[in-house]
């Protein structure tokens, strides 16, 4: 995971209570910024399996099932 830039102090913001209350109750935290900042961590990651999956779909790793072509990596 790459390193994060920088950290900010947390700004006034207005969150709802209750999800957060239920976040931290699945994450199993009991500080708000632990419980934030791993569910944007979760968030993130997400993401990034979404995108991951979108380019399986679009065939990008296809040549990884051609037995040619798999065995040329190993050499």
């Amino acid at each position: 995971m790459p390193e994060r830039e920088q950290r900010t102090r947390p700004l006034g913001m207005d969150l709802e209570e209750a999800l957060l209350a239920e976040a931290a109750e699945t994450k199993g935290t009991t500080a708000k910024r632990a419980t934030i900042n791993g569910a944007l961590a979760e968030f993130v990651a997400a993401a990034r399996r979404r995108r991951f999956v979108a380019l399986m779909d679009e065939g990008v790793f296809d040549d990884l099932r051609d037995p040619d072509v798999m065995r040329g990596a190993w050499r």
